[in-house]
């Protein structure tokens, strides 16, 4: 019975081997590149805050994307800070891009920054950390070098150097939008 077994095992492995695999870089691999401007709202010490910046990379196979991404204050973030910027990596991917309207998925690796003026009678006052951003959304193409996103992200901060802000300060949800151009 033992022989049995082994025997039909190795046929059905057989035919498991014969198969062709698919793969999303199979065949000709194409590489392009992205550029565009980004637009977040976010909390940031209990006020609504947005954010303007950029973001640019190779785009894989129109699929994944591998690029970075820096932002910076446009409104003020209260609690005697003036500026909030950000900057690093990202990394992500389109499901179906080639249609009409399709989700993405990526993620931000960010080192950020706070900072207050100071005045004559105080310094200036400089709070790092780091930011880990997931985000999900939606993207809809406006033509065959353009398309448009929308999505929602939640920055997950760490290694804040410095006792006068929390966690929960600079971190939470975001929404954001994006206009990418390819080339």
């Amino acid at each position: 019975m033992r022989h049995i077994m082994l025997t039909v095992l190795i046929c059905c492995s057989f035919e498991i081997v014969a198969q062709e695999r698919e793969t999303i870089l199979d065949g000709e691999m194409e590489i392009s590149y992205f550029g565009g401007l980004t637009l977040k709202f976010t909390n940031i010490r209990g006020d609504i805050t947005g954010l303007i910046g950029g973001q640019g990379g190779v785009l894989i196979n129109d699929a994944i994307y591998l690029g970075g991404a820096i932002g910076s204050t446009v409104t003020e973030i209260g609690g005697g800070y003036s500026s909030y910027r950000y900057g690093g990596l990202l990394l992500g991917s389109f499901v179906k891009p080639n249609e009409a309207i399709h989700y993405f998925a990526d993620v931000g690796l960010y080192s950020g920054i706070m900072s207050s003026g100071g005045s004559r009678f105080s310094s200036a006052i400089t709070e790092k950390f780091s930011i880990i951003e997931p985000n999900i959304g939606v993207g809809v193409n406006l033509n065959e070098k353009m398309k448009s996103t929308l999505g929602l992200s939640y920055k997950l901060v760490s290694a804040i150097d410095n006792n006068d802000i929390s966690k929960k300060d600079v971190g939470g949800f975001s929404l954001n939008g994006s206009i990418i151009f390819g080339f």
